[in-house]
């Protein structure tokens, strides 16, 4: 894991976030507008990827891969636009948030 963590040092370190969500339920609608709106807009800020992890019926998180810190944090404002519009289309809330560098790929 050392290896994979330097490897990836040498380089811009890439940068995580995660949002952990709670909802009635994960609708058709939800899904298809959060891979039609949501993530296109966190990509046009920069992510590499954005994944939505349904954790149990009334849970999710929300990863996104980021090139490095500096894009991350450029991005917060628009992250936050969409964090609360998504709360307020799907009667959810957002539980917690967490972030930091990636210090391992697969």
């Amino acid at each position: 894991m050392l290896d994979a963590y330097f490897y990836i040092r040498k380089e811009k370190t890439m940068y995580s976030t995660m949002t952990n969500w709670e909802f009635t339920s994960m609708t058709d609608e939800m899904i298809h507008t959060i891979k039609t709106v949501y993530f296109p807009r966190m990509k046009s800020q920069g992510a590499l990827d954005v994944y939505n992890i349904k954790t149990s019926e009334t849970t999710g998180t929300v990863v996104t891969i980021w090139p490095d810190k500096d894009t991350a944090d450029k991005a917060m404002e628009e992250a936050q636009s969409v964090r609360s519009e998504a709360a307020t289309k799907f009667d959810s809330k957002v539980v917690s948030m967490a972030s930091g560098p990636v210090v391992a790929k697969g």
